[in-house]
């Protein structure tokens, strides 16, 4: 499956509904850690 959305909450709203609260969750994640691993730079 190729998207063509520009932005990564664009490409949520793409995908099935069944894995978009995961998908959300996993970016949740990810925008914690990597603000938290900026911030000790």
């Amino acid at each position: 499956m190729q998207s063509k959305a520009k932005s990564v909450d664009e490409y949520i709203t793409e995908i099935p509904a069944d894995r978009q609260k995961a998908m959300q969750e996993l970016r949740k994640v990810i925008k914690k850690i990597s603000q938290k691993d900026f911030r000790n730079r």
